[in-house]
C-alpha cells in the first residue's frame, strides 16, 4: 500500500502534467469543513504549546530521486483540527505560510506550508492537533 506521500506525490504529478478544470481545481485545493469526531475530542488549542513535551512525527524527505523543498513541509492535522485551532496553538495566524489546502481528505486538514523556518516548524509540531509532519520534496519520479 502506498504512503500518503507518495499518494501526494503522485497527485502533484498528475496536477501539474493534467489540465485541470476550475471545478476539480476547487474540490481538491480548498478547506474542508471537518466535523467534529465522535470518537476523541480535539486537542485543546487553548493549551499553550511551548509547554508541551509533544512533539509531531517529522518525515524527511527519503525518496532518493526528489530533492527536499527547504522551508516547505506538509502538515496532516488530526480529524476533526480546524486550521484557526492550529493557528491558536501555534501562537500565530498560519494563512500567510499554507500554500494549498487539500480538500480530498475529508475527515482532516492536511495542508502544505511555506516559508516556514526551524522556530516555527518546532511549534507547528509541537501543536497536539497535529498528526504528523513531512519535508516537502521535488524531483522526477520514472
Amino acid at each position: 500500500m502506498p504512503s500518503n506521500f507518495h499518494v501526494l506525490v503522485t497527485l502533484f504529478v498528475l496536477l501539474l502534467t493534467a489540465p485541470c478544470t476550475l471545478a476539480m481545481t476547487d474540490l481538491l485545493l480548498s478547506e474542508p469543513a471537518l466535523p467534529q469526531s465522535p470518537l476523541k475530542p480535539p486537542p485543546n488549542p487553548n493549551k499553550p504549546n511551548k509547554h508541551s513535551d509533544y512533539l509531531a512525527p517529522l518525515q524527511p524527505c527519503t525518496e532518493s530521486r526528489l530533492e527536499p523543498r527547504p522551508g516547505r513541509y506538509m502538515v496532516q492535522l488530526r480529524p476533526g483540527r480546524t486550521l484557526q485551532q492550529h493557528s491558536e496553538a501555534v501562537g500565530m495566524d498560519m494563512a500567510p505560510h499554507v500554500d494549498m489546502v487539500f480538500k480530498f481528505i475529508i475527515d482532516r486538514a492536511y495542508y502544505v506550508g511555506q516559508g516556514v523556518e526551524e522556530s516555527l516548524l518546532e511549534r507547528i509540531r509541537r501543536d497536539e492537533g497535529v498528526l504528523k509532519v513531512e519535508q516537502d520534496c521535488w524531483g522526477e519520479l520514472e
